[in-house]
C-alpha cells in the first residue's frame, strides 16, 4: 500500500490521464519534491489526507495544473511551512485546507494568480500565529472561509486586498486576534461578511 512509500520523483504523474488522484494515509513519505505533479494536465480532483510524515513541499507544487478543480489538503501533521508561490498560476477552483496542525508559516505569494479560484476554506491551523503580508491579496475567489484558527494573533498588511470577485467572507474562530490590519478588505466588492466566535 501507500503507507510504505518513502519518496516520489519530481514531476510525478505530470503526463498522467488520471482525473481523480488520492493520497491517503501515508506514514513514510516525508517530502513532496519540486514540481510535484506540476502540469498534471488531466486531473480535476486531488486529495491529500492524513499524510502524517511529510515535512516539506518543494517549489512549484502543482503549478500550471489548469484543469484542476478541487484540491483537498488535509491532515499534514508534520508540515510546518506552506511554500512560496503555493500553486501559483493553477486553475484550481476549490481549495480545502484543514487540520494542518503544525504549520507555523505561510510563504509569500500564497495562492497568488489563481485566476479561476472560487472557494477557499482555511481551518484547523493550531500552530500558525501570523498571516503574512499580502496574504490572498488579489485572490479571485468568490467565497473565503476561515474557521478554528485560534492561535493567530497578527494579520499582515494588505490582507485580502483587491479581491474584486469576493462575494462572501466568513471570519470565525480568531479568538486570539486583538486588532484588524489597516486596509482590511480594501478594494474588495464583498457582499456578505460573517464574523463569529
Amino acid at each position: 500500500g501507500f503507507e510504505s512509500i518513502k519518496s516520489v520523483p519530481p514531476s510525478f504523474l505530470k503526463y498522467s490521464a488520471a482525473k481523480h488522484i488520492n493520497f491517503v494515509g501515508s506514514k513514510s513519505l516525508t517530502e513532496l519534491p519540486p514540481k510535484f505533479m506540476s502540469g498534471c494536465g488531466a486531473a480535476v480532483q486531488i486529495s491529500f489526507k492524513n499524510v502524517d510524515a511529510i515535512t516539506s513541499i518543494g517549489d512549484n507544487f502543482l503549478n500550471e495544473s489548469q484543469h484542476l478543480e478541487t484540491l483537498e489538503f488535509c491532515g499534514f501533521r508534520s508540515l510546518k511551512t506552506l511554500p512560496d508561490d503555493f500553486m501559483k498560476y493553477s486553475g484550481v477552483k476549490r481549495i480545502h485546507l484543514d487540520g494542518n496542525e503544525c504549520v507555523t508559516s505561510i510563504g509569500n505569494g500564497f495562492l497568488s494568480n489563481t485566476s479561476k479560484l472560487e472557494e477557499v476554506t482555511f481551518a484547523g491551523f493550531k500552530g500558525l500565529t501570523k498571516l503574512p503580508d499580502n496574504f490572498l491579496n488579489g485572490c479571485k475567489a468568490k467565497c473565503i472561509v476561515f474557521k478554528n484558527v485560534d492561535t493567530i494573533v497578527e494579520i499582515g498588511r494588505c490582507f485580502l486586498n483587491n479581491t474584486s470577485n469576493l462575494e462572501e467572507f466568513e471570519f470565525a474562530g480568531f479568538n486570539s486576534l486583538t486588532k484588524l490590519p489597516e486596509s482590511f478588505l480594501s478594494h474588495s466588492n464583498v457582499r456578505r461578511i460573517i464574523f463569529r466566535d
